[in-house]
């Protein structure tokens, strides 16, 4: 049997949310007391730092759940492809999915199409995949491209994917969107794109900002930077604020 992952913590919360991050996964696992011989059918072992283990020679010691498991997948298939596919549902509060060798990693939302940068940049210097697929919907023009300007650089390969019938209203419909995206090729990207200038276009900038900053509207020059990836929104949203104070 492979591909069983162990839990030995005496660290009750982080215990509960890793149960809950496997079974969620569908990963099989098995728990184990601290200090306890490690069965043969355990390929990766999980625990606090700090927590004492026999001599086990995999061992993930982190406090944050879903980057533990991510560390023990990734260990996992370290004898893989590893083959590494982002699926992104675009709009203003994308939902996202990464998935390895065709394992969910991690998914949620992302505050803003920029932000998925933030998500995924410390998890992807972990792994050191040897090959990265953004994989897209369709859909929502201005954010799609916003987060493919955002991500262009992380990744060897842009697929761009046709979402009718996946995206929904819920932040959790936008992650079941995300995975299923991630599941399917789509139509390879062989550019950077530009982000639409149009008078809507920079409507729905301005917009944006208001959301993600609280307070501020961007004007429309700086719209438009933002639109032809000159700026990032958190850029314009600085540049505005000190505008606004002076």
């Amino acid at each position: 049997m492979e591909g069983v992952i162990g839990i030995a913590t005496e660290d009750f919360a982080l215990f509960h949310d890793l149960v809950r991050l496997m079974r969620e996964r569908g990963q099989r696992f098995v728990s184990l007391r601290v200090g306890d011989p490690v069965p043969s059918i355990v390929s990766v072992l999980i625990c606090s730092p700090g927590e004492r283990h026999t001599e086990f020679p995999r061992v993930v010691k982190e406090r944050d759940a879903e980057m533990a498991v991510i560390k023990a997948l990734s260990i996992m298939h370290k004898r893989r492809g590893r083959s590494v596919v982002m699926g992104i549902d675009p709009g203003e509060h994308p939902g996202y999915a990464l998935m390895l060798d065709g394992t969910l990693l991690m998914s949620g939302t992302a505050n803003s199409p920029e932000d998925l940068v933030h998500i995924f940049d410390n998890v992807l210097r972990g792994l050191g995949p040897e090959n990265i697929i953004l994989r897209i919907g369709h859909g929502d023009p201005v954010n799609r491209d916003r987060a493919i300007r955002a991500l262009w650089h992380y990744v060897d390969e842009v697929q761009v994917v046709d979402e009718r019938s996946t995206s929904g209203k819920t932040p959790s419909d936008h992650v079941v969107a995300a995975k299923t995206i991630a599941s399917n090729a789509g139509e390879r990207l062989s550019s950077l794109p530009k982000v639409s200038s149009s008078k809507g276009g920079l409507r729905n900038i301005k917009r944006i900002s208001r959301c993600v900053s609280g307070n501020i509207t961007i004007s429309s020059r700086l719209a438009e930077e933002v639109a032809q990836g000159r700026l990032s929104m958190d850029e314009a949203i600085k540049v505005q604020r000190l505008r606004n104070g002076s």
